[in-house]
């Protein structure tokens, strides 16, 4: 008995130790636990509950959460259906409410509730855990996200997501408000209104490589905007590849890309214009532009000088000058500053030429670019050597033959003043010491008022530090600088300046010889050139912006005087007279006519605006059948003969259905329009390589070789009289070309007078 009470007690004691360590537990654990009846009321808390509710243990204890307006009004219900729960033995939660605390101020807890059996009776235990922070930071994350919504709606940029079965995943809300449910649907489906893989789509790629792909494609559904669609792949937690795409916005990058291509055609054909041999260059020495002038100059043409490799070998086979030149182009890279020099090129025909060229570092497409201008002054400088010749002999026989040294001066004198630039001399102190005529005219000063005076009086600021330098750096070669005088009347001179350093028997300078070539008119042309550039660009914008809106006003009613006049001529056709007939054939003629120039502008307009065609598998020999068969009519009218030689089956090709069939007719009904009756057109294709190879040729009048350069350009009309009275306005062989070119293809002819003419085009097959 006494071993047994011994052991009783010490099991008394283990129990003892166990509560006060659950107490311990449940009094310091960092969630607030309490204890509360099925009706709410507080039987107990820890110290965590008091700092979350802010009230003490003693004011929680025998009061409900009713009575402490811990829970606002539409929380009640929720809690009570908790209690209901517990009654019934069962725990629930996790569940968030918002706490009104002592204080007033509001806190988010989750609560967890369990049911206990204490004591006989039925308590609820609840564990609360404060995630204020966390509704905070959810709260941020929402806002966060509406910022993020609006800036891609504002920008046009959108997002979304999709997996490897191009399935869509997610879509930005602003999107889904374009397109709609997403749910359920293929990207292509749902952005294009395709039924496979869009031609540009980076998903495939981007999935394989595991790396971003940036690709352009167009929105059919928002009428083929275009947009720079960046596809990034990534896993999901599952390990599951998917791609984000942002879709950005890039309607003004590809209207401010047209507007520079543009821009860059009219300036090509400024520069082969000008006077003066013009190229563009990159640090390689390949050529981008140069110009007929410089073909002119130097006897190559841009071809030959890419195709060679160095170019400067050509020009200059001395190793040393060849050098010279190679340190001047790299200087320009180096400093990134202009230079401006002179220098003597052989030309393809082996002749010698001086040369004034004018180099500057250009940037252009993220390259450093050489431009370059290049005067040929071969015949100036000849001029110049004779002079300098003359002034030495000269001073050699001053001394020994008077005589010779006065018909010589003659001679000299009759060169200068017969010169049509100014020549001048001046002393190591700048004085005037000797001025040709058409200097003093040049300058509207006599002889008194100019000779022995300062030339330096004569410029401006800039130009007398110019002149200060040549003589102080004393280079024995020529220097060429745009300088600027005043003349008697305040007018500005602008001149082209040549100054030469003269030497005496010592080597010592003894003064500088000038000549000087008026370009004050040229300085004019150059700024009205480039306002009446500007000018141009902006009437070329406002014509073709004027062809567009006109000819779209045109066409319906076109189409409805074509249609109109149709039903009159059928419904008139048993009461109208002859001559009423011959009126409606001809009203319905001019207005085919009329409608076919307005479907020609508004084609070459969509086609100059860059909007994608509908590519598909075509046979060729489809679109020829379709164009004889269409042409037939006409031809058998005219009597002409139309053939078709195919060189065996031929394979399909990748294009534009509609496009390519307008090619056809284009070029069949420009055949049939010169070719006389009794003549024959022949549409013919084969296999040539990887692609396939068409014509149409005719036995017409030809076309004379100097047409053949233009004959692709717009409004461009070889026979003019022809066009008008056959209703063409030069639009059909651009709008090939341009056809032929947005294909990946080219198209070119073959003709002569009274030799007829080929067109042909070459596009790609299908392997």
């Amino acid at each position: 008995m006494h071993g047994e009470n011994q052991g009783r007690g010490y099991d008394k004691g283990k129990l003892v130790d166990s509560e006060e360590r659950l107490r311990i537990l449940f009094e310091y654990a960092p969630d607030a636990y309490y204890l509360s009846d099925l009706m709410g009321n507080f039987v107990d808390g820890n110290r965590a509950a008091e700092r979350l509710t802010g009230y003490s243990r003693e004011e929680l204890i025998g009061k409900s959460f009713l009575k402490l307006n811990l829970l606002s009004l539409d929380q009640i219900p929720k809690a009570a259906t908790l209690l209901a729960q517990n009654a019934l033995g069962k725990p629930t939660g996790p569940d968030e409410f918002s706490l009104n605390r002592k204080d007033g101020s509001a806190v988010f807890v989750e609560i967890r509730t369990y049911p206990v059996k204490l004591e006989g009776r039925t308590l609820v235990l609840g564990i609360a855990n404060d995630i204020t922070e966390r509704k905070k930071a959810e709260e941020e994350l929402r806002q966060i996200h509406k910022q993020v919504e609006f800036i891609l709606g504002a920008t046009k940029t959108g997002l979304d997501i999709i997996d490897s079965e191009f399935n869509m995943v997610y879509i930005d809300p602003e999107w889904q408000k374009v397109y709609g449910d997403h749910v359920g649907k293929k990207c292509y489906e749902y952005f294009a209104g395709r039924n496979s893989m869009c031609p540009a789509c980076g998903i495939s790629e981007a999935l394989k490589t595991k790396k971003p792909v940036i690709a352009e494609e167009v929105l059919p559904k928002e009428g083929n905007r275009p947009i720079r669609v960046t596809t990034i792949p990534f896993q999901n937690e599952k390990g599951e590849w998917l791609v984000a795409e942002v879709n950005v916005d890039i309607t003004q990058q590809k209207k401010t890309e047209e507007e520079l291509k543009e821009g860059a055609q009219r300036l090509l054909t400024v520069i082969e214009v000008v006077e003066e041999g013009i190229t563009f260059s990159d640090m390689e020495g390949h050529f981008e532009v140069f110009n007929s002038k410089m073909q002119e100059i130097t006897g190559y043409t841009r071809e030959e000088a890419n195709k060679h490799g160095n170019f400067l070998a050509l020009l200059y086979p001395d190793p040393e000058k060849r050098w010279q030149a190679s340190r001047g182009i790299e200087e320009v890279f180096r400093r990134g500053v202009s230079c401006d020099i002179e220098t003597t090129i052989r030309a393809k025909d082996g002749t010698q030429k001086t040369l004034l060229v004018s180099t500057s570092l250009v940037r252009y497409k993220n390259r450093d670019m050489l431009l370059s201008a290049y005067r040929d002054i071969t015949k100036r400088k000849q001029m110049e050597e004779e002079l300098r010749k003359q002034h030495g002999h000269l001073e050699e026989l001053v001394k020994e033959r008077t005589e010779a040294l006065q018909k010589s001066e003659e001679k000299y004198r009759s060169i200068v003043e017969t010169s049509q630039d100014g020549i001048w001399m001046i002393d190591t102190k700048d004085k005037m010491t000797f001025v040709n005529q058409r200097m003093m005219d040049m300058l509207g000063y006599g002889a008194d008022e100019i000779m022995n005076a300062s030339l330096l009086a004569f410029m401006d600021e800039e130009s007398k530090a110019i002149t200060v330098d040549v003589k102080s750096h004393g280079s024995k070669t020529t220097e060429q600088h745009e300088l600027r005088f005043h003349r008697k009347d305040g007018s500005e001179l602008w001149a082209l300046v040549f100054m030469s350093l003269m030497f005496d028997k010592e080597g010592r300078i003894s003064g500088v010889l000038g000549t000087a070539t008026d370009i004050t008119e040229r300085k004019k042309a150059e700024e009205e050139l480039k306002k009446a550039y500007d000018e141009l660009r902006e009437l070329d914008r406002m014509k073709d912006e004027f062809l567009a809106t006109t000819s779209h006003g045109l066409k319906t009613p076109v189409t409805s005087i074509v249609s109109l006049t149709q039903l009159l001529n059928e419904e008139l056709s048993g009461v109208a007279n002859r001559e009423q007939k011959e009126d409606l054939a001809t009203i319905l003629k001019e207005s085919l006519r009329l409608k076919e120039m307005v479907d020609d502008i508004l084609n070459m307009y969509r086609l100059e605006s860059g909007i994608r065609m509908e590519m598909k598998d075509v046979q060729l020999e489809e679109l020829i059948d379709n164009a004889l068969s269409s042409m037939k009519p006409r031809a058998d009218e005219k009597g002409v003969e139309l053939a078709k030689e195919l060189a065996g089956k031929l394979p399909k090709i990748r294009a534009s259905y509609e496009d390519m069939q307008e090619v056809l007719m284009n070029l069949v009904d420009n055949a049939l329009k010169f070719t006389p009756s009794g003549g024959r057109v022949t549409v013919g294709a084969r296999r040539e390589g990887s692609g396939i190879v068409a014509w149409v040729a005719d036995t017409g009048a030809g076309i004379p070789e100097s047409e053949h350069a233009k004959i692709f350009n717009k409004f461009c009309q070889v026979d003019s009289r022809l066009s008008r009275s056959s209703g063409g306005i030069g639009l059909g062989l651009a709008i090939c070309k341009k056809i032929i070119d947005a294909h990946g293809g080219s198209i070119w002819m073959e003709s002569g007078s009274g030799k007829g003419s080929t067109f042909y085009f070459r596009i790609k097959a299908i392997s």
